[in-house]
């Protein structure tokens, strides 16, 4: 009896081997989907004998596929954007080690934009752009030009590109900033490729920020060529794409108007889904932060500091917010508190700079730090709280600038 509940044991696993093997190979589709390609070969076998080794519970509606080159991948998931791709390969590798995974789109591979982020770092004395891989935690230089130290660098929202603002030289001489050989440069994730787009030459000042998610202004100022006491603004406007769009200008006067300066961030007050509203009031030298649950019409005093309130970030799903702050007094440190909105309590302090830059990706949280006088960029893990990696480069590193 024993032995014929083994045959028929055998018999199960041979049919089941048999169906897997004469079921019709399938062609990627052409969607408007992303998907995780995990492991290829030209032996649709071996990838069924790999994917019957992972745990099932971390993919999400995998398979085998044949592309049109001919090779066999073996695929999870579907995303509607690279980015969000990205993120679900770098989920996957943390949970279970798998780091060689890719992202295929329309039968094509295709930039992982999530997991290499570029930033601004010390190259041989010259500000720089390195490439950091979260992957690897391993940083390497992207770009260095002699001539060419980096001001600035701004992403977009969905990291498909950025600008990067380049200068001789840049300083104070006198009472007033100066700036040398001023330049705008696109960069284009998918293609790798970083090109020059605009020369601004020399000036006083430079600025740049994003006006919406789509528009990129920069703000740069010199002398007026008939009336040095009048200063001259110039916006200029570019899409995320690098796109020049318009230019408008401003007069100042000096005698009247002083010096123009920066405008002053304002914060974002209301969670992305509307959940949650932030109170910030200055007074006398001190800041007071009120969090309000707007469903529960609940609010509480999170944070109360002797500085002002520098910037804020809402995580994409409403469970943190970030919120930097400068110290008006010397001798103390900017920090950097992480909340918990649902239980309205603060679940992290971080300290760093005078100005602390912070770039909410995924489930991590990149901000710039300094440890022993030396600027860094710390990476912090708030789905899990704790600190993934720290980027430290010798002469020092920045996420959107270097100071």
């Amino acid at each position: 009896m024993k032995g014929k509940k083994i045959k028929i044991l055998f018999l199960l696993v041979a049919i089941f081997t048999l169906i897997i093997l004469c079921t019709p190979e399938k062609e990627i589709e052409v969607s408007d989907g992303y998907t995780l390609v995990l492991k290829k070969s030209k032996d649709s076998l071996k990838l069924v004998q790999y994917a019957s080794n992972l745990d099932k519970s971390l993919l999400t509606g995998y398979q085998i596929v044949k592309s049109s080159g001919g090779e066999y991948l073996l695929t999870s998931g579907n995303y509607p954007s690279v980015f969000e791709a990205g993120m679900a390969g770098f989920e996957l590798f943390m949970k279970s080690g798998i780091e060689d995974y890719r992202i295929y789109y329309k039968d094509k591979f295709v930039k992982d934009n999530y997991r290499t982020l570029l930033f601004i770092g010390d190259y041989y004395g010259r500000q720089s752009l390195y490439k950091y891989d979260l992957v690897k935690k391993k940083s390497i230089p992207y770009w260095s030009r002699w001539g060419r130290k980096v001001l600035s660098l701004s992403y977009s929202e969905d990291r498909n590109y950025a600008f990067i603002i380049t200068a001789l030289s840049w300083g104070i001489r006198g009472e007033f900033p100066f700036v040398r050989d001023a330049r705008l440069y696109h960069y284009r994730t998918q293609d790798d490729d970083l090109n020059e787009l605009f020369y601004f030459g020399r000036g006083l000042q430079i600025y740049s920020y994003w006006e919406n998610e789509d528009t990129f202004k920069v703000n740069f100022t010199k002398p007026d060529t008939l009336s040095p006491q009048i200063l001259v603004q110039s916006i200029y406007s570019f899409d995320k794409e690098g796109n020049y769009s318009k230019l408008s200008e401003r007069k100042f006067d000096l005698t009247k108007d002083g010096f123009p300066k920066p405008s002053v961030l304002k914060p974002v007050s209301v969670s992305p889904k509307g959940k949650f509203h932030f109170r910030y009031i200055y007074e006398n030298g001190k800041s007071f932060i009120y969090l309000k649950n707007l469903e529960e019409n609940k609010e509480i005093l999170i944070k109360e500091y002797e500085g002002e309130l520098s910037r804020n970030e809402w995580t994409p799903d409403e469970k943190y917010l970030f919120l930097t702050f400068k110290s008006e007094g010397s001798n103390r440190k900017s920090e950097l508190i992480v909340v918990d909105n649902y239980s309205m309590k603060i679940r992290r302090t971080f300290y760093g700079p005078p100005y602390m830059n912070l770039l909410v990706h995924g489930n991590l949280l990149f901000f710039d730090e300094e440890n022993n006088g030396i600027s860094g960029i710390g990476i912090y893990d708030y789905a899990n709280d704790k600190i993934y990696d720290r980027i430290m480069i010798p002469g020092g590193c920045g996420l959107k600038f270097m100071l």
